[in-house]
């Protein structure tokens, strides 16, 4: 099913603790007869550090499992061959008695008296002997002397008889089929001997050597990690490698492969590893010291200090077609980047060391998506997707490594907890915007101008697009289809159709939208049209225009920024209606419509109508103001209100806090 799923080099079906959580719940000969099958496929001398995976595990077990097939044929052969002598004739009825299930050789004259029909005997009751006591009336987990026994006594009793510490019988503890666990410490041993199972030394679950994966595995390089060939020097010895540039790690990790060749020392020290998940892993390592240099640069060393080592570490393969994407992106052409396929870098460079990561020339990037290009101090390394649109790949990295202080989580716990003490409470995250909430502010200071309406100063605001959006171009006949179904729903009910006609006359006789002639239709470089319908919501008609609307896989509110929050928070909103014994509220007729749209952008907002008159070519208009159904109108609207609070409030210092 995983190699269905993921592919011959997926995460979790090459991943070597999931075969090393199997063997640990595996007897010890078993665990024997998987290593005796790795060493016959040559698979424990590789270098690798990933040696046998889930695929090695599944065909271990189809060998076992086709002995045990053999072994069971071979049985039933040998119990249904003819013996010697004996005639054939009409086979008789099979006797209703139990069957002798022969294993080991006999006379024949023992198995012709086998054979014969038996009648039914009943089954006798199981013995109960005590094998400390000997005493035929309880069994040893009822018995009161071995509870009396000293934790010497029973050591000796177990040692002396060569007897298994989980279950006192006459055999090998490593060969014990006794599943039940104990109830004081859930351990596989009877409780009686918890004493001794406790103490023992040998007590200890023989697992294999687990492995903590710095970056995770993927079955398709999607996202490229910023990845460089490097040299390792330690004295006179040399290693050539690949180095992991982690901007989220706190500490350097060096592999265990790179220690030894380069024969390292350090002092010993106890990380805990901390991931995304919050899940923290204690591991026993070193922590060295090291020079690294660029391969293309041999002679120009940095030093590495500090960094840890420990059994167990790993990093997965990564791989760099450079060749393929300098093909697909322009922005790459041209610059040194090395091509790798499937390489295993022994090197994790964090933010301890934040000289060698970061860009020290001008990052390199398309408009049309794809992988940056960033040049460090080791070299030129690529970092981002491959596709310029977002691919469903099921495995994600995620590279986040931290070493984790036992204070920080009080001190977290401590600080929120005086915050929420004074109220209002301020939360900090509406005090950091988002890069597309900068932008849309940016937009709105800057493009957010007074013009001249009927004699009346109106604010007109930019519809927040965002950057690099594609031009909108669609025609009428984009929007012709549901015009006509509007119609004829309309023409089954003249109540409606009355009430609809009302609706856009009100537009048009505000000013909220005007009419284009033909010549002026053909004028913009941009249209984008907007198919509208009627909605009741609390007995009240409402016309309502759908700029969500999709034609040729483009919508115009996909192409728009939401901008922050700017309004009040409803809790600072509550908290000040108990300051006073009045509370005033007002509100602000029409809002979205009292902001006028910047002539460049209102060729986006355009609809078409022609008044039920269905023989007639359909009229273009023209949105002049903000409507409602744009994912940008309630952020222009608010900010148009607070800039006119802002220039005004030398004259009416209130109305601006």
């Amino acid at each position: 099913m995983l190699l269905s799923l993921e592919g011959p080099r997926g995460m979790e079906l090459n991943c070597c603790s999931h075969v090393d959580r199997l063997l640990s719940k595996l007897p010890k000969y078993l665990r024997d007869g998987f290593i005796e099958f790795l060493q016959q496929q040559g698979k424990l001398n590789s270098i690798s550090l990933n040696p046998y995976n889930l695929q090695d595990f599944a065909g271990w077990l189809q060998v076992k499992a086709q002995q045990q097939r053999l072994s069971i044929r071979l049985v039933q052969r040998y119990q249904h061959e003819r013996l010697p002598g004996v005639t054939t004739g009409k086979p008789s009825a099979k006797p209703k008695g139990p069957s002798l299930v022969l294993y080991h050789g006999a006379s024949p004259a023992e198995t012709a008296l086998s054979t014969r029909p038996k009648e039914p005997k009943q089954k006798k009751p199981l013995k109960v002997l005590c094998i400390f006591c000997n005493n035929k009336e309880h069994y040893i987990t009822r018995c009161d002397n071995i509870k009396e026994q000293s934790v010497a006594d029973l050591q000796k009793w177990i040692s002396d008889g060569k007897r298994c510490w989980r279950c006192a019988r006459l055999h090998e503890s490593e060969m014990c089929n006794l599943k039940k666990p104990c109830s004081d410490c859930g351990g596989i041993h009877l409780q009686v001997l918890h004493r001794i199972a406790r103490d023992d030394p040998t007590n200890t679950a023989s697992t294999s050597e687990s492995r903590v994966y710095l970056t995770p595995a993927s079955a398709t390089s999607r996202v490229l990690l910023k990845v460089v060939p490097v040299l390792l020097h330690n004295k006179f010895k040399s290693v050539e490698t690949y180095a992991v540039l982690d901007d989220g790690a706190q500490r350097t990790m060096i592999l265990p492969m790179a220690v030894q060749m380069l024969q390292l020392r350090g002092e010993p020290e106890i990380l805990a590893l901390r991931t995304v998940r919050s899940d923290i892993t204690h591991l026993s390592g070193s922590k060295i010291n090291l020079e690294i240099s660029p391969k293309s640069e041999p002679k120009r060393h940095f030093q590495i200090l500090g960094a840890f080592t420990a059994s167990g570490l790993n990093l997965v393969e990564q791989s760099y077609p450079v060749q393929r994407l300098q093909r697909r992106y322009a922005h790459i052409r041209g610059l040194p980047l090395q091509s790798f396929h499937n390489v295993r870098p022994l090197v994790l460079i964090g933010s301890d060391h934040v000289h060698l990561i970061t860009a020290d020339k001008p990052v390199c990037q398309g408009s049309k998506g794809g992988p940056i290009a960033v040049h460090t101090a080791l070299g030129w390394a690529l970092q981002g997707t491959e596709e310029s649109t977002p691919s469903h790949s099921s495995v994600h990295q995620c590279l986040f490594v931290s070493t984790a202080c036992p204070d920080d989580l009080l001190y977290r716990n401590v600080e929120k907890l005086w915050q929420l003490d004074i109220l209002p409470y301020r939360n900090e995250k509406l005090v950091v915007r988002s890069r597309e909430d900068q932008e849309a502010i940016k937009l709105l200071e800057c493009r957010t101008q007074r013009i001249q309406v009927d004699d009346v100063q109106r604010y007109a605001t930019a519809l927040l697009r965002k950057p690099g959006a594609p031009k909108l171009t669609s025609t009428i006949q984009s929007v012709m289809p549901s015009l006509r179904s509007t119609e004829r729903k309309l023409q089954k009910d003249p109540k409606e159709a009355a009430i609809y006609s009302g609706e856009i006359n009100k537009l048009i006789k505000a000013g909220y939208v005007s009419k284009l002639q033909p010549e002026e239709v053909t004028k913009s470089e941009e249209a984008w049209y907007i198919p509208h319908h009627l909605v009741c919501h609390n007995d009240k008609p409402r016309l309502v225009f759908n700029c969500s609307f999709r034609y040729q896989g483009l919508s115009l509110n996909d192409q728009l920024l939401p901008g922050p929050a700017l309004g009040p928070s409803l809790l600072g909103v509550l908290l000040r209606f108990r300051q006073h014994h009045v509370a005033v509220s007002a509100d602000i007729r029409g809002m979205f419509h009292q902001v006028h749209l910047l002539p460049e952008d209102r060729p986006l907002l355009r609809f078409i109508w022609r008044d039920l008159h269905c023989e007639n070519c359909p009229d273009v208009y023209e949105w002049q103001v903000l409507p409602f159904g744009t994912t940008s109108s309630p952020c222009c609207a608010i900010f148009a209100v607070q800039q006119h609070a802002r220039n005004n409030q030398e004259s009416y210092p209130g109305a601006y806090r």
